[in-house]
């Protein structure tokens, strides 16, 4: 049966990467809520695309209010599923920096490239083809499988709640969203909005009061290291102000560039490099390069003594060590965190934290102890995820490990990581691939793609085990 699953899935993988090259054609990230689209119009498109691409197949589909769906094969028995996430993080300046457009589906060098191409939707639809080779090959289901896709999964999960409120939990699900062999521990994941008011006067357009007046914008979303920050400079000593951009560095190698535009004002724009914020030590942070270029700036006191409580508690540290929640467990590893977004004026400031901390820490000690340190701030939860473990020798763990072992010849352990998947949107769930040992991640960064070659060998795996989950032969 392994020889006729690998041949049929062979046989549709031109299909496969034609239809995940117009899925991310759908410049799917979240955007205001519309009628009929809670997440913005082009979720709600995306998933009509693919529910679409399920039914072609011949599978029973489900739209659950635009939130989620599901696509289905097998109508008794237990119950399993593979959760993807068909909504992507936004691409900066409109994708400047990438060397292909990142909402044109190219295939390029063996690979597809896009945003979305590696996280979800490739590997969503990789999942959705096996299945469907399955099918292909009449297999009798005894149980069934759900593709269950959500919508809003970079940005809140809402659209996973939604749909579990009206739809019954698996009795096991993988999640096609991280690496292979499979992973048994994911770090909590804790949101916070730090918020201060200032006293002052704001731009554009008056005269400083202070010194300098500024305005600071930077980040796109908590889950990614900022790439660019803007910052807007009103000053009474402007030649000061070009001295000092010209001889500052930043300590992590953050670049900058400015321009002086026809009210007077200096915009600056701080460069670093995007990377997920599970690994934050991956990217350069550019709202910390602005911070340190701040620290020589004079401000009316209190934007001052705001912007220095940041600096002293954060700065250029991701460990969590200058705010003394650094700390790791022996399962999951290190507490990592992000300064994620950032919105400062000469009245209100508000920054946004992404923490991922280890499985046996407690969440609410973190809060107490960053209260402590961000004098002056309110600190507000903006999401949380709790931590997930599975018994790493659990029966469906034991499953997972042996098909990727006989199908690879690798014997190798299952994994912790700081990323939040899908796995735990549900009772008993487990991310299980798509990458591989070795292999780049390329999701969240300028020139996300994902491999045609890494993909099929994937959807090879899904298809063993989507085969013993529908005749009831998995490891008992």
């Amino acid at each position: 049966m392994e020889k006729r699953i690998d041949e049929q899935i062979d046989a549709l993988v031109p299909e496969m990467v034609e239809e995940i090259c117009h899925a991310v054609k759908i410049p799917s990230f979240q955007e205001a809520p519309q009628p009929d689209a809670p997440f913005g119009a082009e979720t709600a498109r995306i998933l009509a695309f693919t529910l679409a691409s399920g039914e072609r197949k011949g599978f029973v589909v489900k739209n659950v209010d635009n939130y989620a769906g599901h696509i289905e094969f097998g109508s008794s028995g237990k119950l399993y599923a593979a959760l993807g996430h068909l909504d992507v993080v936004p691409v900066e300046k409109g994708g400047a920096d990438w060397s292909v457009p990142p909402f044109e589906g190219i295939v390029k060098d063996g690979a597809i490239w896009g945003r979305g191409a590696s996280d979800d939707k490739g590997p969503t639809f990789a999942a959705l083809y096996a299945l469907y080779a399955l099918k292909r090959l009449g297999v009798a289901p005894k149980n069934r499988i759900r593709i269950i896709l959500g919508t809003n999964e970079e940005t809140g999960w809402e659209c996973v709640r939604h749909y579990f409120q009206k739809e019954p939990y698996p009795d096991f699900a993988i999640t096609p969203d991280s690496v292979f062999p499979g992973v048994y521990a994911e770090k909590g994941i804790l949101r916070l909005d730090l918020c201060a008011s200032i006293d002052g006067v704001s731009l554009p357009g008056l005269t400083p009061i202070a010194p300098n007046q500024i305005l600071i914008k930077g980040g796109t979303t908590p889950n990614v290291v900022p790439k660019e920050t803007k910052l807007h400079i009103l000053s009474n000593n402007p030649a000061m102000i070009d001295q000092m951009l010209h001889h500052f560095r930043a300590q992590n190698q953050a670049t900058l560039t400015w321009t002086l535009n026809t009210t007077g004002e200096y915009e600056v724009l701080f460069t670093g490099k995007p990377f997920h914020a599970a690994h934050p030590d991956e990217g350069i942070n550019s709202i910390a390069a602005c911070l340190d270029f701040c620290r020589l700036l004079g401000l009316s006191p209190q934007l001052k003594e705001r912007l220095d409580c940041l600096w002293d508690a954060i700065g250029y540290d991701d460990t969590g060590k200058k705010s003394r929640i650094s700390g790791q467990d022996g399962v999951s590893g290190s507490l990592t965190m992000n300064l994620g977004t950032i919105v400062c004026d000469e009245s209100r400031l508000k920054a946004t934290l992404d923490i991922r901390y280890p499985i046996f820490f407690d969440k609410k000690r973190i809060v107490s102890q960053l209260e402590g340190v961000f004098n002056g701030f309110t600190i507000s939860e903006n999401s949380s995820l709790d931590p997930l473990y599975v018994d790493p020798e659990g029966p469906q763990m034991r499953q997972l490990m042996r098909i990727y072992r006989d199908f690879t010849g690798e014997s190798l352990q299952p994994k912790a990581i700081g990323g939040g998947t899908y796995a735990r949107a549900v009772p008993l769930g487990i991310c299980y691939g798509p990458l591989f040992p070795g292999e780049e991640s390329y999701a969240h960064q300028v020139d996300e793609r994902k491999s045609i070659a890494s993909l099929t060998k994937a959807c090879k795996i899904y298809a063993r085990l989507f085969y013993e989950w529908l005749t009831g032969s998995e490891e008992r």
